[in-house]
């Protein structure tokens, strides 16, 4: 980005930061003239102040901590001595001026000298706030509080960006846009570094650092330091050249780099003899160490949560006139003792504030401990009702035993009032015959009872064989309308390929003839009238038609029951003597065990997660549920957004999940399904469907994003695991 760019960038945060009541220091107002071609723009150095809170931007050094503004008040003595010295310089270097003018001169100068050193005065205008620290690395800004970094980022200068292909909204909109939302972020950092307490922690680490050995012999992988050198060099190799001993050395890498050797070109290389590095050591001018591990203690600044729990000692207390009861001195420690535990087990305004959301219920005055509230957190999360049981804890829901036996009553009554109305052939004239009929009834029912306790059961061999006399036809495993399609398309296939036989079967009897017509002309002839209709010519026609027919009716059970059957396997398997049996044992076989409506769930489901390819691509907001599928892209080339066909496997799973059908959603997909309807910009607006009862809207995101709004946060849950694969603890 332009220089100029990052200057305008920022002179806008520094307007937005004025209103915010924060106090700027270093802003220069735009001082440029057009009439004049004048150009002096508005610039900040960067720097505010706000509560104590030090927000520093675009500064990669400490120039600025602690800088003071100056005006300087320059006294108009010192230029007027400036002139005399000039006057008494050129009046003695005058070839006319006596020796004792030139030598009054050269004194009166020295004078003027004298006063022309005085230092002018100045006066302080502003003072900037001192700061320890420069813009950390990859970072343009950042917020510190008594020498500690509260918060850092970047993105400063991007709020004089816009995108010039958004036609919706001006570049001044989107700009403004921008440094709102940075604003913003800023002030939401001081609210909740308000809560914040600094507390100095000592920290242990653990360094490897250079340690002076005391018998101060030299070793390799010893390290050496000189006077006249600097830094650390490691011992390579001691070796020796006729008597004399010789050291070689090289340049150590610096504590940053953890004293490592370095590589390459850096590497400087050096050697001297034993005896002069031992005098250097005796002299004070060398040293040897070694590298060892040492533990540091570090003070560290850790800002941490204010507590503000109201102690029993600081509770208010109010005085009555009534006289409680003296209890004994156990029963009083037993009750305070369990006072406490009360309150340290009771749970947290966080807890309470989650069983809120979860049930739109008042919990603040509810009283439940911290493992029964996670336990109906966690409940909750895994898309379960938690609203009856928070009722019950809030005393909303109140049943007595007495309540319960009085209902257990009234229904016993109800069901007896039932059953006596619910009496089928009651013949009403004759009632003393249907008593003794009733009667009659209940005193045999003990003895069927009793002959059914006696007679024999049957054995497993006799079950067995009531199994092996059902036999299942193919017939019998689809139903009436499909059974009829498939032998109406079988007659139709039937008389197609005996017509194409009896046809094929003609020709060759007219080539034939043909033949035996050329040698009644003594003529070898081979060829025939309809050479162009050759035999294989037939069977290509025959082959196509039993791939029709076979296509015919596995398309059908396509349409029907919105299964995937692959027909081109079948066609490749059978012949010319196909029947529709076949075809439907084949289909069989493709269903894997299911039946069609329990296939067509399966692969609504598995497009589903097919769509969505991983967990990672979900996010659940309360009752929006978030798909990032790519169901939206960019076309280069006539410069729109359009959406992407593959969202009819999401409406599949919204219809089914809603009520349980497998036949799609028309609504949507007449909607957002289609060429003309893929670059309909209207898509991108937030739709309610009519047809769905679960879901309250659904909107689709420039950036590839499906955005599905349910009517609570179970189903939204509910929704993800079962057709998106969502596995709450990899999200």
């Amino acid at each position: 980005m332009h220089y100029s760019d990052k200057r305008e960038a920022k002179v806008r945060i520094c307007h937005a930061l004025e209103e915010k009541g924060w106090k700027i220091y270093g802003y220069k107002e735009d001082r440029s003239d057009s009439m004049t071609d004048y150009y002096d723009p508005a610039s900040w150095d960067g720097i505010a102040e706000k509560n104590g809170y030090i927000l520093v931007i675009d500064q990669y050094n400490t120039y600025y901590s602690g800088y003071q503004v100056k005006k300087y008040n320059y006294n108009s003595k010192k230029y007027v001595s400036n002139e005399r010295i000039k006057k008494l310089e050129a009046l003695m270097n005058d070839p006319a001026s006596t020796e004792n003018e030139k030598a009054s001169c050269a004194v009166l100068i020295e004078k003027e000298k004298e006063k022309a050193g005085i230092e002018p005065e100045y006066t302080i205008l502003e003072t900037y706030p001192t700061f320890k620290h420069a813009n950390p690395k990859a970072c343009s800004w950042h917020i510190e509080k008594d020498g500690q970094i509260i918060a850092k980022g970047k993105g400063v200068f991007s709020v004089n960006e816009y995108d010039w292909e958004d036609k919706t909204k001006t570049a001044a909109e989107q700009k403004a846009e921008k440094v709102n939302a940075f604003i913003n972020k800023i002030e939401s950092i001081l609210t909740d570094a308000d809560a914040l307490q600094p507390e100095i922690v000592k920290v242990e680490k653990k360094v490897i650092k250079p340690v002076l050995k005391e018998d101060q012999t030299i070793n390799v992988n010893d390290i050496l330091s000189f006077s006249y050198h600097g830094h650390y060099w490691i011992v390579t190799d001691i070796y020796t050249v006729g008597e004399q001993v010789r050291v070689t050395y090289e340049l150590l890498g610096s504590e940053k780099r953890g004293y490592q050797r370095l590589n390459g070109a850096s590497v400087k290389r050096y050697y001297q003899p034993l005896e002069r590095i031992k005098k250097q050591m005796e002299e004070g001018k060398a040293n040897v160490y070694t590298l060892q591990e040492v533990t540091e203690v570090i003070e560290k600044t850790v800002y941490k949560k204010t507590k503000r729990k109201q102690k029993m000692s600081d509770a208010p207390q109010i005085e009555t006139s009534e006289k409680t009861p003296e209890q004994p001195q156990e029963q009083a420690q037993n009750n305070t003792n369990t006072y406490k535990t009360d309150i340290a087990d009771q749970a947290t305004s966080k807890q309470l504030w989650a069983l809120h959301c979860a049930t739109k219920l008042d919990t603040r005055q509810l009283k439940i401990s911290k493992q029964k509230a996670s336990e109906l957190i966690s409940k909750s999360k895994n898309g379960q009702s938690i609203i009856d049981e928070v009722k019950t804890l809030l005393g909303l829901i109140v049943e007595s035993e007495n309540d319960i036996t009085a209902d257990i009553q009234m229904s016993q009554e109800e069901t007896t009032e039932q059953i006596k109305d619910n009496v089928i052939y009651h013949d009403f004239g004759n009632v003393e015959q249907a008593d003794e009929q009733t009667k009659t009834v209940i005193q045999a029912k003990p003895q069927i009872q009793e002959e059914e306790q006696i007679k024999p059961m049957s054995t497993f061999d006799d079950i067995l064989s009531k199994f092996d006399n059902v036999k299942v036809t193919t017939d019998s495993k689809i139903a009436t309308d499909d059974l009829e399609y498939c032998i109406n398309e079988e007659r139709e296939y039937k008389k197609a390929i005996d017509l194409m036989i009896k046809f094929s079967n003609e020709i060759k009897e007219v080539s034939g003839l043909d033949i035996l017509n050329g040698e009644w002309h003594r003529e070898k002839s081979t060829n025939t009238y309809l050479e162009s209709y050759k035999l294989r010519d037939f069977k290509q026609i025959s082959s196509d038609i039993k791939d029709k027919f076979i296509c015919n009716i596995a398309n059908w059970f396509n349409d029907k029951y919105n299964v995937t059957i692959d027909y081109d396997k079948i066609q490749r398997k059978y012949d010319l003597n196909v029947t529709y049996q076949n075809i439907i044992d084949e289909i069989m076989i493709q269903l894997d065990g299911y039946n069609f409506t329990e296939k067509a769930v399966q692969e609504i489901k598995g497009n589903a997660k097919k769509t969505v390819i991983n967990s990672d691509k979900i996010t659940i907001k309360n009752n929006k549920l978030i798909i990032d599928g790519w169901f939206s892209h960019f076309d280069s080339i006539w410069r729109e957004h359009r959406l992407s066909g593959k969202s009819i496997d999401i409406f599949n799973a919204l219809q089914h999940f809603d009520n349980g059908s497998i036949k799609g959603n028309e609504e949507l997909n007449s909607k957002y399904i289609g060429y003309n309807n893929e670059r309909n910009q209207a898509n991108y607006e937030r739709y309610e469907p009519m047809t769905l009862d679960k879901v309250k809207s659904i909107k689709f995101l420039k950036n590839g994003k499906l955005e599905i709004e349910f009517k609570s946060n179970q189903l939204s849950t509910q929704f993800a695991k079962e057709y998106c694969g969502y596995n709450q603890k990899s999200a």
